[in-house]
């Protein structure tokens, strides 16, 4: 049994690493490339092969700074504070997501394209054709976002990371 709960506890451990390894390093775009400072409430709902989990979160940004306070079931789960080089995070043990992989997904969600193709690796390419982006890393699709606005803080985003396999909806409201 002790062995079993020690390989269960591996496998989650290295789910998580995966998520980062396997994927884009942290992307750097400044706050100011985002567009104009604005706070915008969202409810972020991931889901993964076997399981999932929704979160609440505000995220303010200005000029100099992207911060996200994410909490589920009224308890701060993670404070993100990313300045377009450094992410300072903050979370509970509970946080299944590392800090870093969310940042990324924000970013490719909201960043311009133009902004998003200057800060991905060498190889990877981004389409945008309407509501919907393409992140190809070489040939393979690896990242589809389709949002349901033109503004895109508004309403619905929905990533689906192919290679990762899980699909992220985020659902934003500016506060006013």
């Amino acid at each position: 049994m002790k062995r079993c709960l020690m390989l269960a506890l591996l496998a989650l451990l290295t789910a998580c690493a995966s998520l980062l390894t396997r994927d884009l390093p942290q992307l750097q775009i400044a706050p100011a490339a985002l567009g104009q400072p604005r706070t915008v409430q969202q409810q972020l709902q991931i889901s993964y092969p076997g399981g999932g989990a929704v979160m609440d979160a505000v995220l303010q940004m200005d000029q100099d700074n992207v911060e996200v306070i994410a909490s589920a079931m009224g308890l701060r789960m993670a404070t993100l504070d990313y300045d377009g080089h450094a992410l300072k995070a903050q979370t509970l043990p509970a946080m299944k997501v590392p800090p870093q992989r969310i940042m990324n997904d924000l970013l490719m969600v909201f960043a311009p394209h133009n902004v998003l193709q200057q800060a991905l690796p060498q190889g990877w390419v981004v389409h945008d054709d309407g509501n919907k982006r393409t992140i190809l890393r070489g040939d393979d699709p690896t990242i589809d976002i389709t949002w349901d606005n033109p503004d895109h803080w508004q309403g619905r985003a929905v990533l689906v990371h192919h290679q990762l396999a899980y699909t992220l909806t985020i659902d934003s409201s500016t506060v006013e």
